[in-house]
């Protein structure tokens, strides 16, 4: 009903009865009144076209987020032309913004002849992944708002990345590879191992002189050398399950959304205490990480977990798949929902972590939340191992899960 009462529609059937009153009746007023609204009428078509024309927009925007922050755009739009321009609408595609503001606009009421004007948008960033912006589009009803006119700014669609929030975890119980469990010959560097400065002692034969100290050995007037001490650390392989079956939600309160906010945060923590970090997930493809420490490791895992996508492989048949790339000994934490393995597929896949003396770890989000129903009998396969389990509802706290939760 709005489309057939809209002011274009309104106006023009107010001219059409006034022409026809003028033509049957013969009055000169009337005629006027009737050239006066049909020259309304045609401005209100022809200027918005004419208010677009020469009017350029440039958008700035982040390349990288987090989501959960605040994302400023900044928009730069030029008046080319010797008229000012009024009544001007920049609308944008912000695909990452929250529900029901992905399409974000500003209006500016005037832009004088030949200048320029800045404005900025604040939008929420709610959701990690990889986006293109736009396309950027101005507008412009002027002047009565019988008709709008829009444009596309061509060569506005840059891609903005979108890396997933983490939260602070106080500890996670995380074992150190035994020597045991190394290959022959491998240095405490390739097993994670990292040393600190311990103190200063005399020289003794077989010393490398590389560890000299030789400030302390000018003053003293005899040679003396650093010590080490050698801090070993683990090997942690997070293993994501990514099936579209086992997962259930919209948006950002989806339970895969939850599994990678919570990858995220144990990579952050793991790496922080100079542990080796490896993950791998399957989605619309392998996603596999090496096993490596470091803040360059740091980035190349939030990149991949900002994008990833949801898939079809089941968990059990990853878990199998991950059995190659893992060593013996080490520690491996499955981050999944309670749809991701059954009881008996769960003792299946501790049996096999279990087989490899493995430190396993799992974190469940629970989706009965989010729209879908857990496997029964889960938290008494998992509490009657030796597997430490943590548990993740949709209205849960992030920062108290690894806080009061852990049952062997």
């Amino acid at each position: 009903m709005e489309r057939f009462l809209s002011k274009r529609i309104i106006f023009l059937a107010l001219t059409i009865i006034l022409f026809l009153t003028a033509w049957n009746r013969g009055i000169p007023l009337l005629y006027l009144m009737f050239s006066l609204l049909l020259a309304t009428l045609l401005l209100g078509h022809l200027l918005p076209q004419m208010v677009l024309g020469r009017i350029d927009v440039e958008r700035l925007a982040p390349k990288v987020a987090v989501a959960g922050d605040v994302v400023r755009l900044s928009f730069f739009l030029r008046n080319r032309g010797f008229f000012p321009r009024f009544m001007v609408e920049v609308i944008d595609t912000f695909p990452c913004g929250e529900y029901g503001k992905t399409e974000p606009m500003l209006f500016v009421s005037s832009l004088s002849p030949r200048s320029e004007v800045n404005r900025e948008l604040h939008i929420p960033c709610a959701v990690r992944g990889e986006y293109m912006l736009g396309p950027l589009q101005v507008a412009s009803a002027f002047p009565l708002g019988l008709a709008r006119r829009q444009k596309t700014i061509a060569g506005h669609s840059p891609r903005i990345l979108v890396y997933p929030a983490t939260f602070p975890i106080p500890d996670i119980p995380i074992k150190p590879m035994s020597a045991k469990h190394r290959e022959a010959g491998e240095s405490l560097s390739i097993a994670g191992g990292s040393e600190e400065f311990f103190g200063i002692r005399e020289y003794r034969d077989g010393d490398s002189i590389r560890m000299v100290h030789w400030p302390s050995s000018a003053r003293r007037n005899q040679l003396l050398v650093k010590e080490m001490e050698v801090r070993v650390s683990a090997q942690v392989t997070l293993l994501l399950d990514l099936n579209t079956l086992a997962h259930a939600g919209k948006g950002s309160a989806h339970s895969l959304e939850y599994v990678i906010k919570i990858a995220a945060s144990i990579c952050l923590h793991t790496l922080e205490r100079h542990h080796q970090v490896q993950l791998m997930s399957y989605g619309e493809r392998l996603h596999l990480s090496p096993c490596r420490s470091g803040k360059e490791h740091l980035q190349e895992l939030m990149t991949m977990l900002a994008k990833v996508k949801i898939g079809q492989m089941p968990f059990l048949q990853l878990i199998q798949r991950a059995d190659a790339v893992m060593q013996d000994g080490q520690s491996v934490i499955l981050v999944c929902s309670g749809r991701s393995l059954d009881s008996l597929q769960m003792r299946q896949a501790l049996a096999l972590l279990q087989a490899k003396r493995m430190q396993s770890i799992v974190v469940m989000v629970e989706t009965d939340g989010f729209g879908g129903s857990d496997y029964s009998n889960l938290q008494t396969v998992l509490t009657s191992s030796t597997t430490r389990f943590y548990r993740m509802g949709k209205d849960d706290s992030f920062t108290t899960l690894f806080a009061i939760n852990g049952m062997k």
